[in-house]
C-alpha cells in the first residue's frame, strides 16, 4: 500500500520536480520566480509536449518501492522492539519520535545517491550536462559510497 500511495504522490509532484531541477540548473533571467516557473514550464511543454513534464518518470518511479520499504521496515522494526518491552501499552511520544527519526535517517542515507542520479538523468533529458556518461558513472560510484559510509557510521 505504501508503494501505491508513494507512486500516486509522485505522479502529482514529478512535474514540479522537473521544473525545480530545470530552474536550479539554468541561469534564470531577472523576471522573478513566478515568471521563471511559467517560462520554464512553457519551455518544457513546447519542446516535449505536456507529457514532457513526466519525462523520465518510469526510472524515477523505480526508486519509490525501495524508499518506502526502507522507511516502513525501519519504523516498524523499532516500534516492534519498543512494544516487546511493554506489549499492552501504547508507545510513548519519545519512542514514536525515535522510530520515525530513525526511519527517516535510514531512508535518506540510502536514497540520497539515488536522488543524485535522478537529478543527473533529468539534466541529461534536457541537455544540461556536458559529459553525461562519465559524470553519471562518477556520481553513482561516489554517491553510493557516501551513502554506505554514512550508514556504517550511523549504525556504529
Amino acid at each position: 500500500m505504501a508503494t501505491i500511495s508513494g507512486l500516486s504522490g509522485m505522479v502529482v509532484v514529478y512535474p514540479i520536480d522537473i521544473i525545480k531541477t530545470q530552474l536550479q540548473s539554468s541561469r534564470v533571467r531577472n523576471i522573478g520566480l513566478i515568471g521563471s516557473i511559467i517560462s520554464t514550464t512553457g519551455s518544457i511543454i513546447s519542446s516535449s509536449g505536456v507529457f514532457g513534464l513526466w519525462r523520465g518518470f518510469p526510472a524515477a518511479a523505480l526508486g519509490i518501492a525501495p524508499e518506502k520499504g526502507i522507511t516502513f521496515a525501519v519504523n516498524d522494526g523499532i516500534r516492534d522492539y519498543y512494544m516487546a518491552n511493554h506489549p499492552h501499552q501504547k508507545l510513548s511520544l519519545q519512542e514514536e519520535i525515535i522510530a520515525g527519526t530513525a526511519a527517516g535517517v535510514a531512508q535518506l542515507v540510502i536514497t540520497v545517491p539515488y536522488e543524485q542520479v535522478k537529478i543527473k538523468l533529468q539534466l541529461l533529458l534536457y541537455g544540461e550536462s556536458s559529459s553525461p556518461e562519465t559524470e553519471l558513472q562518477e556520481e553513482i560510484i561516489a554517491g553510493t559510497a557516501a551513502g554506505v559510509a554514512q550508514l556504517v557510521m550511523y549504525v556504529r
